[in-house]
């Protein structure tokens, strides 16, 4: 993984890339902790919220108040008390991220799964098959363009469902990216 200070698009982000969020507070906190304990407490730095970037440079995203489209700058400024980093699917293509950008722009409003969230605290919860959290979103956006990639979306994508997914085990699903270049 690499964090830069000044990100630039074209070099550590761009359309069709995932991006991955740490804000240190109470949320965040918990969701690291629930999600990634051991890696959280060995102090590594854990993605608590995760969406993708669209053709327009926006970030697809799964907020509490439902899903919506945030410019990439309000991510990228200064002082806003948050951790970003990007990462790029191996076999992402212009077809696969403009399908992307239209099926976010299709979920514009779709209400949060607060249910789904739950579950990764309390197992008994369900999930609401009409909303979305940020991650089962991604998840689910990634699917539904993987006939449009140029190879297809690790086995696990296809095992696992897309609720069971937070937003740190999308992100450290190597087999998902390509390799950094040299």
């Amino acid at each position: 993984m690499v964090i830069t200070l000044e990100a630039k698009s074209g070099r550590d982000y761009g359309p069709g890339w995932l991006m991955f969020t740490y804000r240190p507070g109470f949320l965040s906190h918990n969701i690291a902790t629930a999600t990634a304990e051991k890696q959280h407490d060995a102090g590594n730095l854990v993605a608590t919220h995760t969406g993708w970037i669209t053709t327009d440079f926006k970030v697809a995203e799964a907020l509490g108040h439902g899903f919506t489209l945030t410019p990439i700058e309000d991510y990228l400024r200064p002082m806003r008390n948050v951790f970003a980093w990007f990462k790029m699917p191996f076999g992402m293509t212009d077809t696969a991220t403009k399908a992307m950008t239209d099926l976010a722009n299709d979920w514009q409003g779709r209400d949060y799964d607060f249910e789904g969230v739950g579950g990764f605290v309390l197992p008994i919860l369900g999930q609401d098959e009409s909303a979305l959290f940020c991650s089962e979103a991604t998840v689910k956006a990634l699917l539904a363009v993987e006939h449009l990639m140029s190879r297809p979306l690790p086995p696990v994508f296809h095992t696992r469902p897309p609720h069971k997914w937070s937003p740190y085990d999308l992100e450290a699903c190597d087999a998902l990216y390509r390799p950094l270049a040299a």
